[in-house]
């Protein structure tokens, strides 16, 4: 009898051990804070790749099967370090060879690197260590993705705005690359399918891969960045004990020195600006004009490390840049542009920032289905084209929620994902 007791008491303590760790566990990841997505990078030069990496890797499996990497997924670094070694070792000629056809190539394997915008073949040479020139492809032809797929062999081709596919290189022996795929497969990994465009009410105009279970995404709660701004004013004037300190009602303060100002926002935000005369201003070139924002914002606040280019516009001799952040391995999208920097003469003209951190993970939800998410936007919008659809973040009354975004022809829509409701974005803090 006292040994049936004793082995009681061992299992009940085994149960309470393992309910404990059990809470433990998932308390930590339902409420743990967020630990890599706004580390910053101060002391050190930034290195193009850290932020021009594709926004996401399609995987082919054949016969119309595909899965969809962010760079949070573990296979997603090995995918991309495959094609950098890949494409260092081409030294061919390039070829036209046509737009890209989805329906054939859905019946093979393959890779596409998607990049979050499209990028001149002068940096991507650059990027991809590419040893190849040629008439076919121009410096400034703007390159969407890369694709690798089983074509003579495993060819590599790079795709224009257009959908035109530019052939730069191919081999047979690509053993790799099958094994990369073949254990992307055995993975588990959710499987996407491609939407359909054959509607009757509505036009899809683009490839858009969409998740045929429902995703698990977390809700963040959010706070301020911890930076006092004040602290960096120095580094934007050459000589500080020049420049006039200014307190302003709203509680803003600025810094000029007659040629340079800097407002500081009462909430977190900074505003630099820097006109320069026309005589001053030659025509710089896009890498390294890329190349000194990044580097401005490293050394004048930090250069977040999950940041990646959204955007950008040339204007004459200018580059204006917009970053954005991820967050879970999705794109974070406020009311406005909120880390801009443009570039004239290799000196920056133009510098805003307005940066916020995810504090914890509130609650994790199950997103609503996309199909779900249009089925919103063509009921109360009237929308009758879509151009692309993704999941990302938005700021809204102090959380990053996830959402469905729509671009559509009638605008850009924010569908939440947890209940298929339409998110609008109002400005909040300084973010005015």
């Amino acid at each position: 009898m006292k040994k049936d007791g004793f082995n009681f008491l061992v299992l009940l303590l085994l149960v309470c051990t393992s309910l404990f760790l059990s809470y433990m566990t998932w308390s930590q990841i339902s409420s743990g804070p967020v630990k890599k997505s706004f580390e910053l990078i101060e002391n050190r030069p930034v290195d193009l790749e850290e932020f021009l990496k594709p926004s996401q890797v399609i995987v082919s499996f054949g016969q119309n099967t595909h899965t969809v990497l962010n760079q949070e997924n573990p296979y997603f670094e090995e995918t991309w370090g495959y094609l950098k070694s890949f494409t260092s070792k081409i030294n061919s000629s390039v070829s036209v060879t046509g737009t890209a056809n989805t329906d054939k190539s859905l019946q093979k394997r393959g890779i596409e690197f998607v990049f979050d915008s499209s990028l001149p073949y002068s940096l991507l040479k650059t990027l991809l260590n590419l040893n190849v020139d040629t008439p076919v492809l121009k410096e400034d032809q703007r390159i969407v993705s890369v694709v690798l797929a089983e074509e003579d062999g495993l060819s590599v081709f790079l795709k224009g705005e257009s959908g035109e596919l530019f052939k730069i290189g191919s081999t047979k022996e690509y053993g790799e690359f099958t094994s990369i795929v073949t254990r992307i497969k055995e993975a588990k990994t959710p499987l996407y399918t491609l939407l359909p465009k054959t509607n009757l009410y509505i036009k899809i105009s683009k490839d858009i891969y969409i998740p045929l279970d429902n995703l698990q995404l977390p809700v963040y709660s959010v706070k301020s960045a911890k930076n006092n701004l004040q602290n960096i004013a120095p580094k934007f004037f050459p000589d500080f004990t020049l420049a006039r300190k200014i307190e302003e009602k709203d509680g803003a303060i600025i810094f000029t020195d007659g040629t340079r100002g800097l407002r500081i926002f009462p909430k977190g935000g900074l505003e630099f600006t820097r006109p320069l005369f026309k005589e001053q201003k030659t025509k710089g070139n896009f890498k390294d004009s890329l190349t000194n924002a990044a580097n401005f914002i490293a050394s004048h606040g930090g250069f977040p490390k999950s940041a990646y280019l959204s955007s950008y516009k040339i204007n004459n001799q200018s580059f204006t840049f917009v970053f954005r952040e991820r967050l879970n391995g999705l794109p974070l999208i406020k009311s406005k542009d909120y880390l801009v920097v443009t570039v004239e003469d290799n000196q920056v003209t133009y510098y805003y920032r307005w940066l916020k951190e995810g504090e914890k993970i509130e609650e994790r939800i199950t997103a609503v289905s996309p199909i779900k998410a249009i089925d919103m936007a063509v009921g109360t919008k009237k929308i009758k084209e879509i151009y692309d659809l993704y999941l990302a973040y938005v700021e809204k009354d102090g959380f990053y929620l996830p959402v469905w975004v729509i671009k559509t022809d009638k605008g850009e829509f924010y569908v939440d994902a947890r209940n298929a409701s339409e998110i609008t974005l109002t400005p909040s803090g300084d973010d005015v």
